[in-house]
């Protein structure tokens, strides 16, 4: 950001809306908050770059620096500066530093952004979205700024004179320019993590996953692909921590990736990414999972958060337990009754709280049900049902731009198709609900289910590691694994897999039975 002293907003117009231009950085009025879209657990704002026409950007407190797409920096004729290296996981990127003349975000517009040259097109590739820049902490640090997952939008409010939030918990951080926070994990580990709004995970260094994960010799480990910013891919397995504390408050069984066979430092702590930043070897990072539990507001001039809990969020956990409940029915006890009776209680709290995405959710969930009693009761009257609830599920999610919640709705629609004999559909639903939500374990698991289906076995694998990644308690995914296990002739998998589904569902008599049964005949062998 420029070095001038701050001054205050003036009015401007510009196409019809009312603008606040700041000539320096900081100094704001009246807050402005903008709306963003949290898609596959990322932060995107839209904006405008110099008169560019409007372009989507990640807001991230993991980047010291603002970020411009070369391709797009060279299209509105940014200057290009000195050269340097950015430090990644897997290795180094080359950049310029460059100056954004005007900014805008919402009705905000910030004059005089020091800003980097980037290819972000693994961003782009990863996100299914074209990604034009990066927000970082320096912009970011100049107000002070409120991030309300639940509706979900930024506020920017004035850092000098607004009143901070009460009744919060306040965690400090070190470094304007990097907020680095303590936290706990277990119940005595302290650990420096930075808060990372560009990061879709909660991530650890190898050194400190590994010491949890020989702690807790039954969490087996599933892999995935990451890409790392400099467009590599970064191998990365998951493990689960209960707790983590954060200042006075506690989450249970948060997810972590970790880099897996990896080498990073010496000591496995992670570097930080930005030349700016003071050279501190890290733990990890926490991401939107871990933050998106709070309402977040950022104080850079004082250096701390506050932390305030989410509301909004603790009535869509009431949401979102009754579908877990429904699913846990249906997929583990084929209950079809319970299931019914779980969704449609979560639809009912989703219309009284207005919630979109909810009711897109349950509508999707209860066209699965019928599918699945089609399939298993050989009811083919009630196929018709599925397909409508489907069809208005895929409604209301394109009424409000939910391509994930869509994407996840056409994979189990998908199946459906499959299930009568309509292959050529199936391909195309289920190609099409991988490309909208490739984050989403269920959409993984259903496309290994119709890999399966054809025994294309290998390439089944890869997508079943991949829902377990994202959701290693996945009760139809570690039983898929075991059939793979067992095509394969893989008694080791097999094994882990089972203890898995006896540690987390210690009611499954199968799955007791049938590690009894291997672990007996291994000792007899």
């Amino acid at each position: 950001m420029s070095s001038a002293a701050p001054v205050d907003a003036v009015p401007a117009e510009e196409a019809g809306s009312p603008l606040l231009e700041l000539k320096s950085a900081s100094r704001l009025i009246t807050p402005s908050t903008m709306p963003f879209d949290y898609a596959q657990k990322e932060i995107i704002v839209r904006g405008r770059i110099e008169d560019s026409e409007e372009v989507l950007l990640l807001f991230d407190t993991g980047s010291s620096e603002t970020i411009v797409d070369r391709r797009l920096a060279a299209q509105l004729f940014l200057t290009k500066g000195a050269d340097f290296k950015i430090e990644t996981l897997a290795s180094d990127v080359s950049a310029q530093t460059t100056k954004i003349n005007r900014l805008t975000l919402g009705n905000l517009i910030i004059h005089d952004v020091d800003a980097r040259l980037l290819d972000l097109t693994p961003q782009s590739r990863q996100l299914g979205k074209p990604i034009a820049g990066i927000i970082g902490m320096n912009v970011i640090s100049n107000y002070l700024v409120t991030i309300n997952y639940s509706k979900p939008a930024i506020t920017f409010a004035d850092t000098m004179t607004s009143v901070r939030p009460a009744n919060c918990n306040v965690v400090s951080f070190d470094q304007a320019n990097a907020p680095i926070v303590t936290i706990k994990l277990g119940l005595d580990d302290r650990q420096e993590l930075l808060m990372d709004t560009g990061a879709a995970f909660n991530h650890l260094s190898q050194t400190v996953a590994e010491r949890y994960l020989s702690k807790d010799k039954s969490q087996a480990r599933h892999f995935t692909e990451g890409t790392g910013l400099d467009g590599r891919p970064v191998r990365l397995g998951v493990v689960i921590i209960d707790p983590v504390s954060i200042g006075s408050q506690s989450l249970h069984k948060v997810s972590f990736t970790y880099p897996a066979n990896t080498d990073t430092t010496k000591s496995g702590a992670i570097k930080p990414i930005s030349q700016s930043m003071d050279q501190k070897e890290l733990a990890g990072i926490l991401g939107n999972p871990f933050w998106q539990n709070f309402i977040v507001t950022i104080d850079a001039r004082f250096m701390r958060i506050f932390l305030k809990t989410n509301t909004v969020g603790a009535q869509r956990s009431e949401i979102g337990n009754a579908v877990i409940a429904g699913d846990l029915a249906l997929a583990t006890r084929r209950d079809f009754k319970a299931a019914e009776l779980s969704y449609n209680k979560s639809l009912s709290l989703a219309q009284k709280a207005q919630d979109l995405r909810y009711q897109a959710i349950v509508q999707g969930r209860l066209g699965n049900l019928r599918r699945v009693m089609v399939h298993d009761l050989a009811r083919p009257e009630h196929a018709a049902s599925s397909y409508s609830y489907f069809a208005r599920a895929q409604e209301l999610a394109r009424k409000a731009d939910l391509k994930d919640v869509e994407g996840r709705i056409l994979a189990d629609w998908s199946l459906l198709y499959s299930d009568n004999g309509q292959p050529v559909e199936a391909k195309q639903t289920i190609d099409k609900a991988l490309m909208l939500a490739p984050e989403d374990a269920t959409v993984n698991l259903d496309y290994a289910v119709h890999l399966f289906r054809n025994s294309q076995y290998l390439e089944a694998q890869k997508y079943i590691e991949k829902a377990l990644f994202l959701d290693p308690s996945n009760w139809q995914a570690l039983w898929y694994q075991v059939k793979l296990s067992e095509t394969f002739a893989d008694l080791k998998k097999e094994k882990e897999t089972l203890t898995q589904i006896v540690k987390r569902y210690s009611w499954s008599k199968v799955a007791a039975e049938k590690l009894k049964e291997l672990t007996t005949a291994g000792k007899q062998n």
